[in-house]
């Protein structure tokens, strides 16, 4: 999918792999380090009272947190009916290395349009409020989409591995 966009193949692009049963650590390292995109998720059931337990990988490194990989994840939770979406916000609990993060989903139509990553009382990232497109979907291979919706918030991280 793609991140921070309004449009398919422009933005931040981003691997979400929704419930990777039995892969171990070095599998998804190995998996996102074959993307190398600045980030891939791996979704799981909730360990907790999360909607999701999500593990954020980039070609060279596991993450503890994100913000384009928590609101792009949380997105593509809502987008697959994973979390029931639910207008005009739905509220998604990520379950990250850092603890429990909400996202709160933007909904138009039934199509996720937006998102907000909340950290705390702090706001750590903050999608587009504007008037926007709902996402469109373009098949990228048999395991991946791509799914445009705008975004204004970029971390910069390693995205190379050194080898």
């Amino acid at each position: 999918m793609d991140v921070f966009t309004d449009r398919p193949f422009a933005g931040n692009p981003l691997a979400v792999f929704p419930v990777p049963d039995g892969l171990t650590a070095a599998q998804m390292q190995a998996i996102a380090s074959e993307m190398n995109l600045s980030e891939t998720t791996f979704v799981m059931e909730p360990e907790g009272d999360g909607d999701a337990r999500v593990r954020i990988f980039t070609p060279a490194l596991e993450l503890p947190f994100a913000g384009h990989p928590s609101v792009g994840t949380a997105c593509e939770l809502v987008r697959l009916g994973i979390v029931a979406a639910v207008e005009p916000v739905t509220r998604v609990v990520l379950e990250l290395d850092v603890g429990p993060t909400l996202v709160e989903v933007e909904v138009s139509d039934g199509v996720p349009v937006a998102a907000t990553c909340i950290r705390g009382r702090r706001r750590s990232a903050r999608r587009s409020r504007e008037s926007a497109p709902p996402p469109s979907c373009v098949s990228r291979s048999k395991t991946s989409t791509t799914s445009s919706t705008p975004c204004r918030w970029t971390p910069a991280l390693p995205t190379r591995s050194s080898r």
